[in-house]
């Protein structure tokens, strides 16, 4: 009851704000609730259905409903939306008259899940609406998904239809489709990303719209494209399952919440079984189950995949403890800035690049941010994060604390701070003397500030970890940031 009360209190927040389209709050309520990202998927095929059905001596449209409410019955529970294919009801004498009755049972029994027709639609305008008019009206269907290759016509017709959503076919799964979908444009761009583009910045104006991305193509091919999808526009991730795609990929497109991404299974859920098996029933709950595990699974390890951010003063003693970190751990990586300043005796780490290559690298959007810091540019370039986080590395970045807010934008869920203090002003006053980097004592006093705002409690709830770095105990720091890292908890203060 209380996850009811959640959902319709959620449901009407979103109405209200408009921010939200209805049908997506709803799905992405089962998805919180419910924990799953599974979409069953309603293909009846009575050549794989229980004998226990076929042998009935009924129409096969009967036996098709019993099996597909007892699918229901043992999905429901771990799915957070069904797809329905259209073409194998229409291979019925009275497929129109079945599609209408399970929708019915869906709706009627549970009245949370959404359901969503593949036909994958794409036509004139007055075509459009006949098909819409008919899905939407005679059916009930929540959404629909559709062909986008006829452009604005499909959107302007189901924009009548604002309550409704659009699964927009941006990427297929099957390997064929990749002669037209990874075309090059002129601009650089695939088809299926200018598609892509167009369902975000073009037709979504009723926030109603689900792109579909398939998980059959090379994953660095969707590293980046949750950037630019918002948050509150969940993708259809197709192909996973009996199709072979690759499951990884999903935690590249969730979304902060961990959520925002779904994944269709058709076959494996609704056939886990020898059609003479009399436990059809129970096979079929568990591959639901299998099936939810294995995809949480994922985004269990995209949540907890995090990296460290190395936070303090100009000359707290950072680079050395990096160093230390990397004898430790093989899987630490240090992201190695770019900066328009002549690198130091015996400097390693950092790369001395000419102001017109950082001012082209940020033109470009290859860098996270620019830091400006006591006259000095610095770049943080952004793929080397997304490359270790990817490949279950550990990056590590030096990191001031005033510029803190960028990157928790970009990466919040993903980081774990610590923050390293001099043990006291004198000796840092003494590090920043000792090889000239303070010549007019600007980067002390800035220290200075920064520190008492570290004493005032100012940063408390931006660090997870503060070391005090005394002298000859920067093994001991690093063993302790890695043993805290891979089992945070409550913040600690190491001196």
């Amino acid at each position: 009851m209380k996850k009811n009360i959640c959902f319709v209190v959620s449901c009407l927040i979103s109405v209200c704000s408009g921010l939200t389209h209805p049908i997506i709050e709803m799905l992405d309520q089962r998805i919180k609730f419910h924990d799953t990202i599974t979409c069953c998927g309603l293909d009846p095929d009575p050549t794989k259905m229980p004998q226990e059905l076929t042998k009935q001596k009924c129409d096969v449209e009967k036996k098709v409903f019993e099996f597909l409410k007892e699918v229901v019955k043992n999905t429901a529970e771990n799915v957070c939306a069904y797809k329905i294919q259209k073409a194998f009801f229409d291979q019925f004498t009275n497929g129109a008259q079945l599609l209408c009755d399970i929708i019915k049972y869906i709706h009627t029994y549970h009245k949370d899940i959404p359901v969503f027709l593949d036909c994958k639609i794409g036509d004139t305008e007055n075509t459009m609406e006949t098909y819409l008019r008919t899905i939407f009206e005679k059916y009930d269907f929540d959404g629909v998904v559709v062909n986008p290759y006829m452009g604005d016509d499909v959107f302007d017709a189901l924009a009548k239809y604002p309550q409704k959503v659009g699964i927009v076919l941006v990427q297929t799964s099957n390997p064929g489709a990749s002669i037209i979908q990874n075309a090059v444009l002129s601009d650089g761009r695939t088809v299926w990303r200018m598609m892509l583009d167009l369902v975000i910045s073009r037709w979504n104006k009723h926030n109603n719209l689900i792109p579909v991305l398939s998980s059959s193509v090379d994953i660095e091919n969707i590293d980046k494209i949750r950037e630019i999808i918002p948050e509150n526009m969940p993708v259809l991730f197709a192909g996973v399952g009996a199709q072979g795609g690759n499951p990884v990929g999903l935690k590249r497109l969730l979304n902060k919440n961990n959520r925002g991404v779904f994944v269709n299974s058709s076959r494996n859920l609704l056939y886990p079984y020898t059609t003479k098996q009399t436990d059809w029933r129970t096979c079929i709950k568990q591959a639901t189950i299998r099936l939810k595990n294995q995809l949480n699974k994922y985004r269990t390890e995209a949540s907890q995949q995090k990296f460290l951010l190395l936070l303090g003063v100009s000359g707290a003693g950072k680079s050395t403890i990096i160093q230390q970190l990397k004898k430790l751990d093989s899987r630490i990586v240090y992201i190695t800035p770019y900066t328009t300043r002549a690198l130091r005796p015996q400097e390693s780490d950092k790369i001395s690049i000419s102001t017109q290559e950082m001012e082209q690298l940020e033109q470009q959007g290859q860098l996270l941010a620019i830091n400006r810091l006591y006259g000095i540019v610095y770049g943080t370039p952004l793929e080397p994060i997304e490359t270790a986080l990817r490949n279950g590395q550990i990056p590590v970045l030096d990191w001031p604390i005033s510029k803190l807010e960028i990157i928790q934008k970009k990466f919040g869920k993903n980081l774990f701070c610590v923050y390293i203090a001099p043990p006291n002003l004198k000796v840092l006053q003494a590090r920043l003397t000792a090889d000239g980097r303070d010549k007019n004592g600007r980067r002390f006093l800035q220290a200075q500030e920064e520190l008492d705002l570290l004493e005032q409690g100012v940063f408390a709830n931006h660090i997870d970890m503060q070391i005090i770095n005394q002298e000859g105990k920067v093994k001991f720091y690093a063993q302790e940031i890695l043993k805290i890292f891979e089992s945070p908890s409550s913040p600690v203060y190491l001196a």
